[in-house]
């Protein structure tokens, strides 16, 4: 395990593309921890972008075992949030009648916006946003991705709020040669 931070961005090894920022004030921390028996190591990148209130986060997978490995899953974002009082809030659409805002109160138990056929766009939009019904705070992660995602709110048995962005593990799959690493897309994250 490991922490260092950096000013900056840091880019993607990967041609995925990933949040630009202006400011030179633009910094960030990344977080590293090893499981020599399973021979992985995960690094979770947090960029924060002083000039638009803007946090990323992406996780950087390495295959540290002299075996090749295969990924089944690997998530941009896990989020966990005080309290389960919130609106969800999804956007969806066609061609022409992109972003149709949609709402639901959510209470115990899952609740998903996902697209398992190989792209976001204007039908099944990478964003959501969480709305407290009390004060109106919201909570919002876009995925930097056009191709499979799932986000997933869950209120667990605590009454605390969780939430995870990235590929939709339906339908992902990587393998890993020894030595080898995979960028998840960016997740950015906004507070209102």
């Amino acid at each position: 395990s490991g922490y260092t931070s950096f000013t900056g961005i840091q880019r993607f090894s990967s041609p995925l593309f990933q949040a630009l920022g202006s400011d030179q004030n633009t910094c960030g921390v990344s977080l590293e921890f090893k499981d020599p028996v399973a021979g992985v190591k995960a690094t979770f990148l947090y960029t924060l972008f002083d000039d638009s209130d803007v946090i990323t986060r992406r996780v950087v997978i390495e295959n540290i075992s002299s075996e090749p490995m295969t990924l089944r899953s690997a998530y941009s974002l896990q989020l966990d949030l005080p309290g389960h009082d919130y609106e969800l809030i999804t956007f969806t659409g066609a061609q022409l009648r992109e972003r149709k805002e949609t709402r639901q109160t959510i209470t115990y138990g899952k609740y998903g916006n996902e697209s398992r056929r190989g792209a976001s766009s204007a039908e099944a939009n990478p964003g959501i946003i969480l709305k407290s019904v009390h004060d109106g705070q919201c909570y919002m992660t876009n995925l930097i991705y056009s191709g499979s995602h799932r986000e997933v709110v869950e209120v667990n048995q605590f009454g605390k709020t969780h939430m995870l962005s990235g590929i939709n593990d339906d339908t992902f799959e990587a393998d890993l040669a020894p030595n080898s690493a995979f960028e998840t897309p960016e997740a950015i994250m906004l507070y209102s």
